[in-house]
Formats: C-alpha cells, structure tokens, sequence
C-alpha cells in the first residue's frame, strides 16, 4: 500500500507525520497519524518558511497569506508587540519603585507632606519633597521610553528599547517616614 507523501512509519508500523492545527497553526511532528482528525488537522503539509501569522489553510495545505493580509497581519503583530513591551516597561518601574518604597508607605509620605505643608512645617516637607521629585523622575524615563515604543516602526527597534532603572534607582533619595515624622517645623 502507497503511502501518502512525507509520512512515515514508526517502528511498530504505525503510520507518523507532522500535524498542524488548523486553527492555532500548533505544530506536532513525528506523531501517530491516526490519532488527529482530519477535521482539526492538517496531516504533513509544507509549512511555509514565514511567520505563522502569514499562514492560512488553503483545501488540506498551508499557503502564504497575499501580500496585503500579510501587511495587515504584520501591523496587528507590531501593535500587540508594542503593547507588551509598554506593560513589561512599566512593569518594572512598578517593581522597583515598590521594592524600594511599598505602595503604604508612599501614601504615609504622601500623607505626611500634604499635612506639613498645610500645617506650615518646611523640614518635614523640605525633607520628604525629593521623593515625589524622584519618583517622577522615574515616572518621566518610563514614558519617554514608552513614547520611543509606540513611535518604533519594527521589533528591532522596539527591543532596543528600555530605560535606566539602575540609574534612577540610584538617585533615591532614601526617605523614611520616622525621620519625617521627627521633623517639626
């Protein structure tokens, strides 16, 4: 008996081949045949040598999308890139602003120099000023690399970019809310 093109058969016989779902483009190789439907499955197609995002399922096969869906399909993936680049970015930021001052503690500071400058006290809020001053710093590097992201016109460029968390973290100007609390006047 014939076997189809690019199948095999395993050891015990068993007819194998490579499988790509017709929905996800997941990409099985050397699996028994018979276990996948051909309903679901694509039994040992050429896989196109792109992106899967340029793919799509022609009869029993994968072709490469025309050149105007793969454009599409490369904005959509440029776009959704930049997006996880923008959260990952400030998702750093977020962690090492917390590590160095946890979310309470900045909202005691906070608390702390609204009072002082209500109450006229200017060491408390001489003192604890510099760390608003600091973490807008680091508020202004985050999104000037965030606009450096969503002005990136590739991958490429979107990886290049990132921001200088050692160095802002550095300039932390170490603030404490019982120093604060001590000061009077």
């Amino acid at each position: 008996m014939a076997q189809a093109p690019g199948v095999q058969q395993d050891k015990r016989g068993i007819s194998v081949s490579t499988v790509v779902n017709k929905q996800t483009f997941e990409i099985k190789r050397s699996v028994n045949t018979s276990e996948y439907s051909p309903t679901d499955w694509l039994i040992n197609p050429t896989i196109p040598e792109a992106p899967k995002r340029h793919w799509e399922v022609v009869g029993d096969n994968l072709e490469l999308k025309n050149l105007q869906d793969r454009i599409l399909a490369d904005a959509a993936h440029l776009e959704e890139y930049k997006l996880q680049k923008m959260e990952a970015l400030e998702d750093e930021f977020m962690y090492a602003l917390g590590d160095r001052y946890k979310p309470n503690r900045r909202e005691i500071l906070s608390l702390y120099l609204a009072l002082a400058v209500a109450t006229g006290k200017t060491n408390r809020a001489a003192y604890i000023q510099p760390l608003l001053d600091w973490i807008e710093a680091g508020t202004v590097q985050l999104f000037a690399a965030q606009d450096a992201v969503q002005g990136a016109n590739s991958t490429e460029f979107v990886d290049g970019v990132g921001q200088n968390i050692n160095g802002w973290l550095a300039s932390d100007p170490q603030v404490s809310i019982r120093t604060a609390r001590g000061l009077d006047g």
